[in-house]
């Protein structure tokens, strides 16, 4: 049997190693640096899974991420025009993908406001406008 401290250590340790993960997997995802064809980013995106918080990402159409945890739980995004949706999980109830696209548009209408969430697997995606992202002189 495991003691309490330990099993807190082998927390602590998986989420490092799931943040160094999806560290790699999001970064490259974005090959026109997530700009609409104006040249200003649309929407950014802030994933948090458990306590770890990412930078925002700017968000290009069609662009999908990948969050894959030590425990197994995986979460793909799918960026759309001006927002997100999670496209599939292995959680199972399966509330996050109901939950549907959020956008900078409809984010004042919707229940969860400007957020996804896969409670099951600890995944919160925010969608931001650039200077929510605080990254208004970027543009």
């Amino acid at each position: 049997m495991r003691t309490p401290n330990a099993k807190i250590l082998l927390i602590a340790i998986a989420l490092i190693a799931a943040v160094a993960a999806l560290g790699l997997l999001m970064r490259p995802g974005l090959p026109d640096g997530g700009k609409n064809p104006s040249g200003g980013v649309q929407a950014y995106l802030r994933v948090q899974v458990g306590d770890q918080v990412w930078d925002p990402i700017a968000l290009a159409d069609g662009d999908e991420y990948t969050i894959s945890q030590p425990n197994g739980a995986v979460n793909v995004v799918r960026a759309t025009a001006g927002g997100a949706v999670m496209h599939s999980s292995t959680c199972d109830n399966q509330s996050c993908i109901k939950q549907g696209e959020v956008t900078l548009a409809n984010r004042d209408s919707r229940v969860l406001g400007n957020m996804i969430i896969c409670l099951p697997n600890e995944v919160i995606l925010e969608v931001l406008t650039p200077e929510e992202a605080g990254m208004e002189a970027a543009q």
